[in-house]
Protein backbone atom coordinates (compact mmCIF):
# COMPACT_ATOMS: atom_id res chain seq x y z
CA UNK A 1 0.00 0.00 0.00
CA UNK A 2 2.56 2.60 1.18
CA UNK A 3 5.37 1.48 -1.66
CA UNK A 4 3.77 3.95 -4.73
CA UNK A 5 3.98 7.10 -1.54
CA UNK A 6 7.72 6.92 -2.00
CA UNK A 7 8.90 6.12 -5.68
CA UNK A 8 6.89 5.40 -9.24
CA UNK A 9 8.83 2.10 -9.56
CA UNK A 10 7.37 -0.18 -7.38
CA UNK A 11 9.84 -2.59 -6.62
CA UNK A 12 11.84 0.65 -5.69
CA UNK A 13 9.25 2.03 -3.56
CA UNK A 14 8.48 -1.28 -1.78
CA UNK A 15 12.08 -1.24 -0.58
CA UNK A 16 12.32 2.53 1.02
CA UNK A 17 8.48 2.17 2.01
CA UNK A 18 9.90 -0.96 4.33
CA UNK A 19 13.03 0.33 5.29
CA UNK A 20 10.68 3.48 6.95
CA UNK A 21 8.31 1.54 8.58
CA UNK A 22 10.56 -0.46 9.95
CA UNK A 23 12.77 2.46 11.93
CA UNK A 24 9.59 3.67 12.65
CA UNK A 25 8.66 0.01 14.49
CA UNK A 26 11.93 0.56 16.40
CA UNK A 27 11.18 3.68 17.62
CA UNK A 28 7.59 3.88 18.37
CA UNK A 29 6.10 0.65 17.93
CA UNK A 30 3.12 1.67 20.48
CA UNK A 31 2.33 4.11 17.81
CA UNK A 32 1.99 2.09 14.73
CA UNK A 33 -1.16 0.92 13.82
CA UNK A 34 -2.98 -1.60 11.50
CA UNK A 35 -6.51 -2.51 10.55
CA UNK A 36 -7.36 -5.78 9.25
CA UNK A 37 -10.33 -7.15 7.72
CA UNK A 38 -12.57 -9.80 8.79
CA UNK A 39 -10.22 -12.41 6.44
CA UNK A 40 -7.22 -11.14 8.75
CA UNK A 41 -6.10 -9.43 5.39
CA UNK A 42 -4.36 -5.57 6.40
CA UNK A 43 -6.28 -3.02 4.65
CA UNK A 44 -4.72 0.41 6.45
CA UNK A 45 -1.82 1.71 8.02
CA UNK A 46 -1.10 4.30 10.10
CA UNK A 47 2.55 5.70 11.40
CA UNK A 48 2.74 8.56 13.80
CA UNK A 49 6.25 10.33 14.28
CA UNK A 50 7.01 12.01 17.57
CA UNK A 51 7.71 15.41 18.36
CA UNK A 52 8.53 16.91 22.02
CA UNK A 53 5.11 17.24 23.06
CA UNK A 54 2.91 15.36 20.51
CA UNK A 55 2.43 13.06 17.49
CA UNK A 56 2.24 13.66 13.79
CA UNK A 57 0.07 11.17 11.62
CA UNK A 58 3.19 10.75 9.04
CA UNK A 59 1.65 7.65 6.94
CA UNK A 60 -2.06 6.97 6.71
CA UNK A 61 -2.89 4.66 3.96
CA UNK A 62 -6.33 2.79 3.42
CA UNK A 63 -6.30 0.18 1.08
CA UNK A 64 -10.36 -0.37 1.13
CA UNK A 65 -12.97 1.03 2.81
CA UNK A 66 -15.32 -1.26 5.37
Amino acid sequence: MVALDHDDDPERGYREAREHTLNHLKIVFQRCFVVENDDEKIIAVMVMHPHNDLFEIEDLHVKEVQ
